[in-house]
Order: structure tokens, then C-alpha cells, then sequence
């Protein structure tokens, strides 16, 4: 570990996070497949017109995959968080300078993420990681107790029933997702991105938190502890 904080180096990184996320990138890479598939009809964003085979590879990803890999690498993320502070900690540094680091990386993710969704892929989500990260540092000094207390409060928040909890969307994917041109792509990206970026970090609040907590006490770089 260097004594100012900085790039740790290959023989010093930790396996454990490293691999879970490698884990979560092939998982939400997955998870978002289905957007670029094509049927005649659609349930829950997967084509049901296709083989057996599609069919018991929608199964699985709907089952095993969605709405399991984006919390996860949530949790990640707040764990990732925590080691860069504990790192800075260990050097020596102030809350000041960590958290002012800290935003500068957060707005770095905000710009990567839009440029990436306005020309890539307008489903990416580092914008609303970047967002999370500029609020997220508050949570840096909190004790344990508060971090579980929020996390279970926006968790439950969160999960509460709405109109249309039961139902199962039988529409194709946006428009934006696949445009047909370069104009109608930024057109239609420019008013979705905003929505992803401002509104997606709520859903990654609890593992967020969670992930901190587990970051402090470095569970998956030492398990036997």
C-alpha cells in the first residue's frame, strides 16, 4: 500500500471483490440482453416466439439473474467506496480531502455514464452511480447502526405495492434502446437519460449502505474473520 493513498497494486488487490465484480458485470450484461432480442411478441422483455431453447434461457435470466445482479454490484460499489476511504485513512488524510475526492470521481462516472448512454448504450447506469457517490458520501462517517437503519428504511419504501406491482410488461423496448438513426438516437436519449441518472440511485441506496458497512469491515477480504 503507498503511503499517499494511491492505485493499489496488482499484489496488494484482493481477490474477493475483484472476482464478485467480475461476477455482477457478466450478470447485468446479461440482465439487459433480452433489450436487444427481437420476437413478435413480448412478455416481461423477452421474446416468447422463439425455441425451447430461448425459452428455458429467458427462464433462467428472469429467475436467477434480473433484479438480483444490479443490487449486488450496488453492494460492490459501496464496498469499493469504502476501501478507497479506509485506504486515504491509512495515508494519513482528512475527511475533507476524501470526500472532495470522492466527488470529483462521482462526477467523472456522472460525465462517462451520460457520454456512454448517448452513444452506446442508453440503459448504463454509471451516471446514477456517480449521483449516488456525490450524496453517498454523507453516509461516510455515519456509525453502523445508521447505515442499517436507512438502508431498511428506503428498502422497505421502496417495496411498497403500487398499482402495477403484479403485472408483467408485454411491450417491446423503448425506442431509445435500438433508435433508428443517429438523430432520433440523441433525441429520444436526451430525455431518458436524466430520468436514469436522477431517479436510478434510489433503487441502490440499501445496498449502497450495506456495501459500506461490509467494506468497513472488509468481509470479503478476509471471510475467515
Amino acid at each position: 500500500m503507498t503511503s499517499q493513498g494511491g492505485p493499489t497494486g496488482l499484489s496488494e488487490r484482493a481477490l474477493g471483490p475483484d472476482l464478485a465484480r467480475g461476477f455482477m458485470l457478466l450478470f447485468i450484461a446479461l440482465a439487459n440482453s433480452h433489450y436487444f432480442v427481437h420476437g413478435g411478441s413480448i412478455f416481461g422483455g423477452f421474446p416468447t416466439d422463439g425455441s425451447a431453447v430461448d425459452r428455458v434461457v429467458a427462464f433462467l435470466i428472469s429467475t436467477v439473474v434480473d433484479g438480483r445482479a444490479f443490487p449486488m454490484f450496488g453492494l460492490l460499489f459501496g464496498y469499493g467506496v469504502a476501501q478507497i476511504v479506509r485506504r486515504q485513512r491509512e495515508a494519513g488524510k482528512e475527511w475533507k480531502p476524501i470526500r472532495k475526492l470522492l466527488r470529483r470521481r462521482s462526477l467523472v462516472l456522472v460525465v462517462l455514464g451520460f457520454l456512454h448512454a448517448m452513444l452506446l448504450y442508453v440503459g448504463d447506469i454509471l451516471a446514477a452511480y456517480g449521483v449516488l457517490l456525490f450524496l453517498g458520501v454523507w453516509a461516510l462517517r455515519w456509525k453502523d447502526r445508521w447505515l442499517f437503519i436507512v438502508a431498511a428504511s428506503v428498502l422497505v419504501i421502496s417495496s411498497l405495492p403500487s398499482d402495477d406491482s403484479l403485472s408483467t410488461a408485454t411491450d417491446a423496448a423503448d425506442g431509445s434502446m435500438l433508435p433508428v438513426n443517429l438523430l432520433d438516437q440523441f433525441a429520444e436519449r436526451i430525455v431518458v437519460q436524466p430520468f436514469i441518472a436522477l431517479l436510478g440511485p434510489i433503487g441502490f441506496i440499501a445496498p449502497f449502505l450495506i456495501g459500506l458497512w461490509a467494506g468497513r469491515r472488509r468481509i470479503l477480504e478476509r471471510p475467515a474473520e
